[in-house]
């Protein structure tokens, strides 16, 4: 079940205003975010606005939202890592547990086109008041060790409003020219810079490859290099929810994460099924966004992503309430570590019931799209085809990104255990549609790469 905070629907939580934000939404003045006195909130838009809904969940309407609709959306501006957070309070010197008091610090950068200030703060963010501050090599290097730390993570610097969700370290900076810079005020990021897990050896080489798998694979993904600053290995990821025109000016385009659009807080990022999610991305009348979540969800089945969880889905709002399903990202495989448990290891979301690696078979693909009313043998022949271009794909993207530190080490065994899980699936996908190979599941519950070290 989505959440629904006990009391939100009550009027008596809704009478002494104690704070007031306004949101903005691809420049344009959408409407006040009001919190009160029991920390509920409520979110009304402005009257003259006509441009995208900040939500599906809170369509353009004359409509007040209440704390059940609105405390998701607004959880999921922020990050997951109540470390990370603790850290923005302490540096602005307030609450890191007040979601709404850091929003009105550092809700400048959001992720889609939101910005969110204090009301007296309009006219500056709707003029773009910002500017983009050069920052070297060292500093970036300096700044990703700080991000990855567990111990003291710290994303965002003291000149900066901006804020991204997710658990994992990262930084955002704009791309100026062949450099980079730190965005003040109203300036618009366009990348994030990711140096991985701490503790997982490789870990944002192993994303970089598995995204660039994806896009061998004709998937829509989002375009990533792999480079490092000071010594410091990244991913560095061109945000889609960003377009740079020809002059170097940057448009925030509008998204909200699954978890949003479902109505789940973060916390809760593993409850949301695919049929919840093929139901939402049914009111896309194109019907492409159903088709690419499917193969967004076998893809990730086949290399061995586990954290593709409801966050690290969203979708793209246009004008109308309509709307797409973004691009893929945050892409990584687990198949190369060694296991820490004795329990085979799956993806986030289930496919027919099953989600272990090794053990997906036809009868689990035919179940998938009789639930969701889909094609199943279009569903078997979509995670066929995608087996064998996966794990081509692997191939290819390791052989050609040798010359990259680290690959000697990960590639081989991302390449052997992922190819080793695409041909259990096509072993299984052969077969009567309801046996399963496990004699190769060994073979795939466990890469040779340790999570702190090498192989």
């Amino acid at each position: 079940m989505p959440y629904a905070r006990r009391g939100g629907r009550d009027e008596s939580n809704y009478r002494h205003v104690t704070r007031e934000l306004a949101v903005v939404i691809a420049g344009r003045y959408a409407g006040s975010l009001r919190v009160y006195e029991r920390g509920h909130a409520s979110f009304e838009y402005d009257g003259a606005y006509s441009g995208p809904s900040i939500s599906v969940r809170m369509p353009v309407s004359g409509e007040r939202f209440l704390d059940d609709v609105v405390r998701p959306w607004v959880e999921g501006l922020l990050p997951d890592n109540e470390a990370v957070r603790e850290s923005m309070g302490k540096a602005a010197g307030l609450s890191g547990r007040d979601p709404y008091a850091l929003l009105a610090r550092y809700g400048r950068d959001c992720p889609g086109a939101v910005q969110i200030c204090p009301p007296e703060e309009v006219a500056g963010v709707l003029s773009l008041v910002g500017s983009y501050e050069p920052v070297s090599d060292d500093e970036i290097g300096a700044r990703l060790l700080e991000a990855q730390s567990s111990s003291a993570p710290r994303w965002v610097g003291d000149e900066e409003s901006w804020s991204l969700g997710g658990a994992q370290g990262k930084l955002a900076l704009a791309r100026i020219g062949t450099g980079w810079g730190v965005c003040i005020g109203s300036a618009a990021t366009t990348h994030i810079l990711k140096p991985g897990v701490e503790g997982i050896s490789l870990q944002a080489l192993d994303e970089y490859l598995c995204m660039r798998v994806a896009a061998r694979c004709g998937l829509p993904v989002a375009s990533v290099s792999y480079e490092e600053f000071a010594g410091v290995p990244a991913i560095v990821v061109e945000r889609y929810d960003r377009r740079v025109d020809a002059a170097g000016g940057v448009e925030r385009l509008h998204q909200e994460d699954l978890c949003q659009a479902l109505g789940y807080l973060p916390a809760d990022k593993y409850r949301p099924t695919p049929s919840e999610v093929l139901r939402l991305l049914g009111e896309d009348r194109t019907g492409q966004s159903v088709d690419d979540f499917v193969a967004a969800l076998f893809f990730n089945y086949l290399v061995g992503a586990t954290d593709a969880h409801a966050k690290n889905y969203s979708i793209m709002h246009l004008a109308g309430d309509e709307f797409f399903l973004a691009p893929m990202y945050d892409v990584a495989s687990v198949l190369p570590y060694r296991r820490l448990r004795r329990s085979p290891r799956g993806c986030a979301m289930p496919i027919g019931r099953e989600k272990h690696f090794g053990r997906l078979a036809g009868s689990h693909i035919e179940r998938f799209a009789n639930n969701n009313r889909l094609d199943g043998e279009a569903c078997r022949e979509l995670m066929r085809g995608l087996a064998l271009d996966v794990r081509e794909a692997v191939r290819e993207e390791v052989g050609e990104s040798t010359r990259i530190d680290g690959v000697r080490i990960l590639g081989p065994e991302l390449e052997r255990t992922v190819v080793a899980n695409c041909d259990a699936m096509l072993a299984n996908l052969a077969r009567d549609g309801r046996s399963i190979d496990l004699s190769r599941c060994a073979v795939i519950e466990s890469g040779s790469i340790d999570r702190a070290g090498g192989a």
